[in-house]
């Protein structure tokens, strides 16, 4: 009875005071071979592969919206899935088997109004599995108009996207097939500037070995163990192995005496645990507690019990030994290192890059003189701005004025407009400098440039599906920025 309580005190010191987390465990799937998945005649390819649970495909859902074209939001508090495509929306939440879906639109006011609500009970609810949310593929899919197809023989699940499909927003709408904004001249509108030799001052590219450290050891910690410490003494924060038993009324309990010890946090509200601190492992420690006088037991208030507690070490994480080998055979297959020495040149290199590319972002619009912004570029940016603001409010289940009051403190659209202005403005002059760099240099980009880029920042292994949402000219234009910056960092001067 003592051990009892004392194990559901110590137990909730742990999880409330020690951040302790519990996981559960994944589901199995239904099948050894993961599933494929076809979209439009393209093969996709996921992180966390798809699988079969109680004779349903599951695929992790922001990769599949993605490459339907659907927009994608989750809220980690309660767990809910929400997906936007062209004029369609589905609602889910990881556990609940039922789904919500119907078609919405957005009013003249930005408004978002559900014209239908329906309602679907799936076999299989949305899961977790590998930190990655699953989802009923055939519901999503038919939800969304698509033709689905199931060939057990080969494993395979083909999807035909609506004949009606359009993305959620035309993101590349005034954008050319170059990348370029349509109908501008950027060099027309700007002074240029010797972006050949854009001057680099040197507390941006000198690294100090301590950020070098850092970086090595955040690497390291990926790699990280359990040790048992037995040469120090216990702290606040330790997580200590123990066994114990408890003497009351002179009887001794054995409750706490198990193989393999308990691991216990110190530090917590949990006074016989806090008693720890100090004492080297190995040690016995001798507890006394008297019940106070509001204990819940009436009987036992005022009276004394005495915790012997072993203390058989400290558990604690630690970092591998950095050594060449260590680097050649955990480090080689991701970063292309083989030596320490080969490590610690490549984090810096990166970081000097990183620094001095993100100076060439923040510095641009200080170096050149913009003369003036083209009025369809401004209303480009603030349509986009509006529309994202628009998402974020669908997202928190307010109106669109309920979200710009909570968020901006303003309280209607125009209001917001005026309060963003400048920063669209900036944004405005960013874009005209970087595309009249891209305009003098002779800079262009490639569908396999694109592809390539995308394929690095994605898990979906297909060009086509982002094709599909963003736009082929949006998805240029987001590498032409990048090849332009890189370019002015190649030509940098380094002060």
């Amino acid at each position: 009875m003592r051990t009892k309580k004392f194990l559901c005190l110590t137990i909730a010191a742990i999880t409330v005071c020690g951040g302790v987390i519990f996981s559960r465990p994944a589901c199995k799937a239904g099948a050894e071979t993961a599933p494929a998945v076809v979209l439009d005649g393209v093969q996709l390819t996921f992180d966390v592969p798809p699988q079969i649970i109680n004779d349903r495909v599951m695929l992790p859902f922001r990769a599949i919206a993605e490459a339907m074209g659907a927009g994608v939001y989750w809220d980690a508090d309660s767990q809910k899935i929400i997906m936007y495509s062209s004029d369609k929306y589905i609602e889910m939440v990881v556990g609940n088997p039922v789904m919500k879906y119907g078609d919405y639109r957005n009013d003249d006011s930005g408004q978002t109004i559900y014209d239908t609500v329906n309602e679907y009970k799936m076999d299989s609810p949305p899961v977790i599995v590998n930190e990655r949310t699953l989802i009923p593929l055939r519901a999503i899919s038919e939800a969304l108009e698509a033709q689905v197809e199931w060939d057990g023989s080969t494993m395979t699940v083909t999807i035909v996207s609506s004949p009606t499909y359009k993305t959620v927003f035309p993101l590349s709408v005034g954008i050319d097939q170059n990348g370029f904004w349509k109908g501008i001249r950027a060099l027309d509108y700007i002074e240029m500037f010797n972006y050949k030799a854009m001057l680099i001052p040197k507390d941006v590219y000198t690294i100090p070995d301590a950020v070098i450290q850092t970086k090595i050891n955040d690497i390291l910690s990926k790699f990280s163990y359990d040790a048992q410490t037995t040469d120090r003494a216990v702290a606040s924060g330790d997580i200590v192995n123990i066994n114990y038993h408890d003497i009351f009324d002179g009887v001794k309990h054995t409750g706490g005496d198990i193989d393999g010890g308990m691991n216990m946090f110190v530090g917590g509200t949990d006074s016989a645990l806090d008693s720890l601190i100090g004492h080297i492992p190995g040690e016995t420690v001798n507890v006394e507690i008297t019940y106070p006088d509001d204990y819940e037991e009436v009987s036992d208030r005022g009276k004394t019990v005495l915790f012997v507690i072993v203390i058989n070490y400290i558990r604690e994480r630690k970092n591998p030994e950095l050594t060449d080998d260590f680097v050649a055979e955990k480090l080689s297959s991701s970063y292309g290192w083989t030596t320490v020495e080969e490590m610690k040149e490549g984090i810096h290199h990166d970081i000097q890059r990183s620094n001095i590319t993100e100076y060439i972002q923040q510095h641009l619009t200080e170096a050149t003189t913009v003369r003036s912004v083209p009025d369809q570029l401004f209303e480009h940016l603030e349509n986009s701005m509006m529309y994202t603001y628009q998402l974020n409010a669908r997202f928190s289940e307010k109106t669109l004025e309920e979200y710009i009051s909570a968020n901006d403190g303003v309280e209607s659209v125009d209001e917001l407009k005026a309060v963003k202005y400048d920063e669209i403005m900036e944004t405005a002059r960013y874009d005209l400098i970087v595309q009249a760099v891209a305009e003098d240099a002779g800079i262009s980009v490639s569908q396999a440039d694109t592809a390539d880029y995308f394929a690095e920042q994605t898990s979906i292994d297909a060009y086509s599906a982002y094709e599909k949402f963003f736009g082929a000219p949006f998805m240029k234009q987001a590498v032409l920025y990048k090849k332009v910056i890189n370019y002015i960092a190649d030509n940098a001067v380094l002060s």
